[in-house]
């Protein structure tokens, strides 16, 4: 009868422990997955900033370059004309310069977010690991017992 109870005992102690491993797996690539698409979000996010800073450049090039044909052209308003474009220079820049504020605030609260989550499953997995390594304990008691 105690045999048989031990039996029962070490078949459940045998399958939880095999659960365990399976969550242990999946939680492993479940944090190499996030990693990954978070590496990959970041990437494409920057090289859209790129794109956009240097579709920027060139549009106030272009701008500033038909701004000084019309300085050219209109002696007169020279002055005023100057005065507007550096206006216009100040506050694009300023616009430019809190967009690239916020993106990067924004991907730093992503990254901060991920990390936050990588470590709360490395948690899981190191308490998952303690359980499994009392199972085993329990396990070895058990067939001590038995044998």
């Amino acid at each position: 009868m105690i045999i048989m109870v031990l039996m029962i005992v070490m078949i459940v102690m045998i399958i939880l422990i095999i659960m365990i491993i399976i969550k242990i797996i999946i939680i492993t690539t479940t944090i190499i997955i996030t990693t990954m698409i978070v590496v990959v979000v970041v990437v494409v996010v920057m090289i859209i900033i790129i794109v956009v800073v240097g579709e920027i450049i060139i549009i106030l090039i272009t701008t500033i370059m038909i701004v000084m044909v019309i300085i050219i052209v209109i002696l007169l308003v020279r002055t005023i004309v100057i005065i507007v474009v550096m206006i216009i220079v100040v506050v694009v820049r300023a616009i430019i310069m809190m967009i690239i504020r916020i993106i990067i605030l924004v991907m730093i609260m992503v990254i901060t977010l991920v990390l936050a989550i990588i470590v709360m499953m490395i948690m899981i997995l190191i308490i998952l690991l303690i359980i499994l390594l009392i199972m085993i304990i329990i396990l070895i008691i058990v067939v001590i017992i038995i044998v």
